[in-house]
């Protein structure tokens, strides 16, 4: 039988609020992304898929970090699961 108490289930609720919220705000800066943004993340895509990611201080990373389909690793952009979701997204609806 498990020992959940009530506290414990309020604090994993809210939670998990806050994580849909953090991912609700992400996505909303995805609906709201540029060309030159998109551009960008697809060169991303691109270094990532030949082996030589990009540097961390390329055009529009930070704001493509703060959406989530870009993180930094070691000075380098790579690639997230949000942001490979993404890509296939836009390939299929082309």
């Amino acid at each position: 039988m498990p020992r959940t108490t009530l506290n414990d289930r309020e604090r994993k609720a809210r939670i998990r609020e806050r994580e849909v919220r953090r991912l609700r705000a992400q996505l909303a800066l995805l609906d709201d992304i540029s060309e030159a943004q998109l551009r960008a993340l697809h060169e991303a895509a691109a270094a990532a898929e030949r082996g030589a990611p990009l540097s961390a201080d390329s055009p529009y990373a930070k704001d493509l970090v703060k959406m989530g389909v870009l993180r930094i690793a070691e000075g380098k952009l790579v690639l997230t699961k949000l942001g490979k979701e993404y890509l296939e997204d836009l390939a299929e609806a082309e």
